[in-house]
């Protein structure tokens, strides 16, 4: 899957492109959580900028939780050298 898109494509976009693959293997990821198996969609999210976040579609939202999954966000902000909350 990596690849497909640049990583300066929103996540919105990255969980869009992974959906698409995964939602063909719907019944077989539901025959999964049958068996006692999570369904976790984990992303880190690194940020440029101080205090920025990130927005996800409804759309996107809703096909997460058709498949039943959860959606964690790791969130990380890497900062310049000269770089400051305060500047």
């Amino acid at each position: 899957m990596r690849g497909q898109l640049p990583d300066s494509a929103s996540l919105d976009q990255h969980l869009k492109a992974l959906l698409t693959v995964l939602e063909p293997k719907a019944s077989a990821i539901q025959e999964l959580k049958d068996k006692g198996y999570a369904t976790e969609f984990y992303c880190g999210l690194f940020l440029d900028h101080w205090n920025r976040g990130t927005t996800l579609s409804p759309k996107t939202l809703g096909r997460i939780a058709a498949l039943g999954a959860k959606l964690s966000l790791d969130i990380y902000w890497v900062p310049e050298k000269d770089e400051s909350p305060q500047g």
